[in-house]
Protein backbone atom coordinates (compact mmCIF):
# COMPACT_ATOMS: atom_id res chain seq x y z
CA UNK A 1 0.00 0.00 0.00
CA UNK A 2 2.80 2.56 0.85
CA UNK A 3 4.77 1.63 -2.18
CA UNK A 4 1.33 2.31 -4.22
CA UNK A 5 0.71 5.67 -2.26
CA UNK A 6 4.18 6.94 -3.25
CA UNK A 7 4.05 6.42 -7.05
CA UNK A 8 0.76 7.88 -6.68
CA UNK A 9 2.18 10.99 -5.00
CA UNK A 10 4.87 11.20 -7.90
CA UNK A 11 2.01 11.06 -10.79
CA UNK A 12 0.00 13.84 -8.61
CA UNK A 13 2.81 15.72 -8.51
CA UNK A 14 3.29 15.23 -12.15
CA UNK A 15 0.25 16.29 -12.76
CA UNK A 16 0.15 19.01 -11.28
CA UNK A 17 3.65 19.99 -13.11
CA UNK A 18 1.90 19.79 -16.46
CA UNK A 19 -1.26 21.88 -15.35
CA UNK A 20 1.18 24.61 -14.19
CA UNK A 21 2.02 27.07 -16.55
CA UNK A 22 5.88 27.53 -15.05
CA UNK A 23 6.92 24.14 -14.51
CA UNK A 24 8.23 22.05 -16.25
CA UNK A 25 7.71 17.78 -16.51
CA UNK A 26 11.30 16.80 -17.47
CA UNK A 27 11.18 12.99 -17.24
CA UNK A 28 8.12 10.14 -17.90
CA UNK A 29 7.63 9.28 -13.99
CA UNK A 30 8.58 6.10 -12.74
CA UNK A 31 7.99 4.25 -9.64
CA UNK A 32 8.07 7.07 -7.33
CA UNK A 33 10.30 9.68 -9.13
CA UNK A 34 9.28 13.08 -10.40
CA UNK A 35 11.72 14.73 -12.27
CA UNK A 36 11.23 18.67 -12.82
CA UNK A 37 11.93 22.29 -13.19
CA UNK A 38 10.24 25.82 -13.08
CA UNK A 39 10.67 27.64 -16.34
CA UNK A 40 9.01 30.57 -16.98
CA UNK A 41 7.04 31.57 -20.38
CA UNK A 42 10.25 33.28 -21.52
CA UNK A 43 12.63 30.33 -21.38
CA UNK A 44 10.66 27.78 -21.78
CA UNK A 45 11.09 24.83 -24.50
CA UNK A 46 14.15 26.82 -25.38
CA UNK A 47 17.23 24.75 -25.78
CA UNK A 48 20.41 27.44 -26.80
CA UNK A 49 22.67 27.02 -24.67
CA UNK A 50 22.09 30.55 -22.88
CA UNK A 51 18.86 29.74 -22.04
CA UNK A 52 19.81 26.44 -20.54
CA UNK A 53 22.74 27.80 -18.23
CA UNK A 54 19.82 30.20 -16.76
CA UNK A 55 17.06 27.51 -16.37
CA UNK A 56 20.22 25.41 -14.96
CA UNK A 57 21.14 28.82 -12.97
CA UNK A 58 17.37 29.40 -11.58
CA UNK A 59 16.19 25.87 -11.04
CA UNK A 60 19.50 25.32 -8.47
CA UNK A 61 18.95 28.75 -6.48
CA UNK A 62 15.25 27.25 -6.21
CA UNK A 63 16.77 24.12 -4.76
CA UNK A 64 18.74 26.19 -2.46
CA UNK A 65 16.16 28.35 -1.04
CA UNK A 66 13.79 24.88 -0.89
CA UNK A 67 15.92 23.16 1.46
CA UNK A 68 16.69 26.65 3.59
CA UNK A 69 12.86 26.64 3.84
CA UNK A 70 13.23 23.30 5.71
CA UNK A 71 10.10 22.07 4.58
CA UNK A 72 10.76 20.73 1.33
CA UNK A 73 13.92 19.01 0.69
CA UNK A 74 14.05 17.25 -2.88
CA UNK A 75 17.20 16.41 -4.63
CA UNK A 76 18.22 17.03 -8.06
CA UNK A 77 20.06 15.23 -11.36
CA UNK A 78 20.92 15.91 -14.17
CA UNK A 79 19.06 15.33 -17.45
CA UNK A 80 20.66 15.90 -21.32
CA UNK A 81 22.23 18.81 -19.44
CA UNK A 82 19.43 19.95 -17.88
CA UNK A 83 19.93 20.30 -13.74
CA UNK A 84 15.98 19.69 -12.57
CA UNK A 85 14.39 19.21 -9.65
CA UNK A 86 13.79 15.76 -8.14
CA UNK A 87 11.33 14.53 -5.69
CA UNK A 88 11.14 10.86 -4.99
CA UNK A 89 8.70 9.90 -2.52
CA UNK A 90 9.35 7.11 0.05
CA UNK A 91 8.62 8.96 3.15
CA UNK A 92 5.32 7.16 5.52
CA UNK A 93 4.80 10.19 6.71
CA UNK A 94 4.27 12.20 3.19
CA UNK A 95 1.28 13.41 2.81
CA UNK A 96 -0.42 14.68 -0.24
CA UNK A 97 -0.43 17.88 1.40
CA UNK A 98 3.49 18.07 0.84
CA UNK A 99 3.21 16.95 -2.53
CA UNK A 100 0.77 19.69 -3.03
CA UNK A 101 3.17 22.38 -1.10
CA UNK A 102 6.31 21.11 -3.30
CA UNK A 103 4.48 22.40 -6.42
CA UNK A 104 3.51 25.24 -4.52
CA UNK A 105 6.48 26.61 -2.91
CA UNK A 106 8.75 25.86 -6.55
CA UNK A 107 5.92 28.10 -8.44
CA UNK A 108 6.06 30.50 -5.49
CA UNK A 109 10.24 30.39 -5.32
CA UNK A 110 10.93 30.68 -9.00
CA UNK A 111 8.68 33.59 -9.72
CA UNK A 112 10.39 35.41 -6.50
CA UNK A 113 13.63 34.39 -8.20
CA UNK A 114 13.19 34.96 -11.51
CA UNK A 115 11.68 38.74 -10.56
CA UNK A 116 15.17 39.56 -9.05
CA UNK A 117 17.17 38.09 -11.86
CA UNK A 118 14.88 40.06 -14.49
CA UNK A 119 17.47 43.19 -15.09
CA UNK A 120 20.11 40.83 -15.48
CA UNK A 121 17.80 38.81 -18.51
CA UNK A 122 17.61 41.41 -20.38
Amino acid sequence: ERVRRHNFFARHLAERVEASSVLELCAPVTLSICCFRYAPPELRGRRAKGALEQLNQLNREILIRLHNEHHHSPSSTELDGAFVIRACYLNPRTTLADVDGLADAVERIGSQVWREREPAKR
